[in-house]
């Protein structure tokens, strides 16, 4: 009999068993530390509210209901000092005279107001006289501050463009300053922040569309109209 023969016989059960015991006991030492590495991420990412947040309102895929309506606005908009061509706003050396208009499934549906000389320009729909106007029911919600309505259509991808037209209203013709390309199937309930700082050919620097609920209730829709968070 050879001595690798030898030594296969003289192998003992009990060895064999042990060596079976520590294989198994390194796998299930594995799966466990798999386990605690994945429930540390899992709770990591359920701790942060951006893990899963769309950023800049345009990546991923938003929050809002199918068929659910929604008033939409620009609540803040900030814009380059000068003009992508390098030159200024204005002949006189005045920001831009700012506003803008939505267009949505071809045809425009809102054109706010326009903020003076303005580098950068916040929309507040609702002040405390027209809060109070509302509060002792002279007029409603909708009726007060008349902004665009938009909802989703998931069955009509061609109704998903909302077309932002940011303008320098300039009394020698209007000048666009940006046009934006913003889509319902990416928005989030809340606001919505598009930052193009750093990027060339932009004459919008910042802006921040606000999307509400419209089945909120009177004093929920105050509050967000208001520039509450």
């Amino acid at each position: 009999m050879s001595e690798e023969e030898k030594s296969q016989n003289n192998s003992s059960p009990a060895t064999t068993e042990s060596s079976s015991k520590v294989t198994l006991l390194v796998l299930v030492l594995c799966v466990i530390v798999s386990a605690i590495g994945l429930a540390i991420f899992l709770k990591k990412g359920a701790k942060d509210p951006d893990a899963n947040k769309p950023k800049n309102g345009a990546v991923g895929v938003g929050n809002l209901v199918d068929g659910k309506e929604y008033m939409i606005y620009i609540h803040k908009i900030e814009v380059a000092p000068m003009r992508s061509d390098g030159k200024a706003w204005d002949a006189r050396g005045s920001a831009p005279d700012i506003y803008y208009q939505l267009t949505w499934r071809g045809n425009r549906i809102y054109e706010s107001d326009t903020k003076k000389d303005s580098l950068i320009a916040n929309w507040i729909p609702i002040g405390l006289d027209l809060k109070d106007t509302i509060l002792q029911g002279g007029v409603s919600v909708d009726q007060a501050v008349k902004l665009p309505i938009i909802k989703r259509d998931k069955s009509d991808e061609s109704t998903d463009e909302l077309v932002f037209k940011v303008i320098d209203d300039d009394l020698a013709g209007d000048d666009e300053i940006e046009t934006m390309r913003v889509y319902i199937s990416k928005l989030n309930v809340g606001d919505n922040v598009f930052d193009y700082k750093g990027k060339s050919g932009h004459g919008v620097v910042k802006a921040v569309i606000r999307v509400i609920d419209n089945s909120l209730s009177t004093n929920e829709k105050i509050e967000l109209l208001m520039g509450g968070e």
